[in-house]
């Protein structure tokens, strides 16, 4: 089978994604010994940052129809507020 060459742009960009996730994983490990008031929101963010990374980049949703772009920034912006009650609401698990 013929597969298509990865370009050394996107490869590039691939690495930088990749590096960014690495970073933002070791943050919300330093997030998780705050106090959970103080983490809650920062874990969020982190959380959602990561997912649109890898949505856009590893999903190719980025170098696709725009229309694709949309659904998902509609989904995320409802999500963010679900979550945020969500988090907000429910007792902490210890």
């Amino acid at each position: 089978m013929n597969e298509p060459a990865v370009s050394s742009a996107h490869g590039a960009s691939y690495t930088l994604v990749f590096a960014g996730l690495v970073v933002l994983t070791a943050l919300e490990l330093a997030a998780s010994y705050l106090p959970f008031a103080a983490k809650l929101p920062l874990l969020v963010l982190f959380a959602l940052t990561k997912a649109s990374l890898v949505i856009l980049f590893f999903m190719h949703v980025r170098y696709d129809k725009k229309i694709f772009f949309i659904f998902f920034a509609i989904g995320l912006v409802l999500t963010i507020p679900l979550m945020l009650v969500l988090g907000l609401v429910m007792p902490p698990l210890h």
